[in-house]
């Protein structure tokens, strides 16, 4: 049975619940919006769908990384306290005042010292994320190595399925945050999803 927007809520909930099925619904909304005909709700599974592009009128612009694991998982950090909000997030964060950095050099730094890890960038991830007082854009990446120490601004880190991810995520309580953060993590899932259906493409012929 495909999926459309019309049974796509109702679906979810009969497979894993009315929670979840909230949850996938706001990032339905954020990540492909509502006003597209019947034709273009039925994308492409080997498209990667594209986030809104946002002015960054007023807002500063950070960097981040989508660290996925050989086996797909996520990379996720608890930030100390919660501050803000955000309960499970991404690494990110803004360029150094004292130096000149590129966009994938600061996704590196804030990487290495919010998760611990070093690692290396894979391809940028389409689109821009607004964020309550930013906007983010971030770098799909894969871990180099075994984890260090992260910095003082991160309780504890994880790794989590896509699901598990959505699930952790809803737990930010920062709405704005929250929903940016969804948006992340379901244009990461299409990522990975239309990289998938381009190798098993080009094994099949």
């Amino acid at each position: 049975m495909s999926i459309e927007y019309g049974n796509f809520k109702d679906e979810v909930a009969k497979r894993q619940g009315k929670t979840r099925a909230a949850t996938y619904g706001k990032v339905w909304d954020v990540l492909f919006g509502l006003k597209a005909d019947e034709a273009s709700k039925s994308a492409s599974v080997s498209s990667v769908p594209k986030a809104a592009e946002v002015s960054t009128d007023g807002l500063k612009v950070a960097y981040g990384g989508v660290v996925l694991d050989a086996e797909n998982r996520v990379l996720l950090r608890e930030p100390a306290r919660h501050f803000d909000g955000y309960v499970w997030t991404f690494p990110k964060g803004q360029p150094d005042k004292d130096k000149p950095e590129t966009p994938e050099q600061v996704a590196l730094r804030e990487v290495k010292e919010e998760t611990g890890y070093k690692a290396k960038i894979t391809r940028p991830l389409p689109g821009s994320f607004a964020g309550g007082t930013t906007v983010n854009r971030y770098f799909l990446m894969v871990p180099a190595g075994a984890p260090g120490k992260f910095d003082k601004e991160t309780a504890s880190i994880r790794w989590a399925t896509f699901d598990e991810a959505a699930d952790l995520i809803a737990q930010t309580t920062n709405a704005k945050g929250r929903e940016r953060d969804l948006a992340v993590l379901a244009a990461a899932r299409a990522a990975c999803h239309a990289r998938s259906a381009g190798r098993d493409e080009t094994s099949g012929q």
